[in-house]
């Protein structure tokens, strides 16, 4: 029951505004990261790029349509089947259909 609680709390909250957070210490190579509605960045410089915001709000919206439960368990799994294939770490994140999505996103 307390999961089924947590699982529909968590993704009422991916409705509210994002919430931009300074993450440089959680990573490392890449520029952000969305657990919605908070989007961490590595460098402030990426708050002003209209590219990162568009691409984080496409994960948000993903994460509105799926949950973020089953958002991130699609999410690995295809990195995994990717890299299962034999993709190298970037060419499997590169190619995962969330990635994808969010890529082509950040051209509209």
């Amino acid at each position: 029951m307390i999961f089924w609680i947590l699982f529909l709390v968590w993704w009422l909250i991916t409705f509210l505004q994002p919430i931009y957070i300074n993450g440089k210490w959680l990573m490392k190579g890449i520029a952000g990261m969305t657990l919605a509605p908070f989007v961490f960045y590595r460098k402030e410089v990426y708050l002003d790029s209209e590219q990162f915001r568009k691409h984080e709000k496409a994960h948000i919206l993903q994460q509105r349509m799926f949950s973020p439960v089953i958002f991130l368990i699609i999410y690995s799994f295809h990195y995994l089947i990717n890299r299962y294939l034999g993709m190298d770490h970037f060419t499997a994140y590169y190619n995962i259909i969330f990635e994808k999505l969010a890529r082509q996103a950040e051209k509209e």
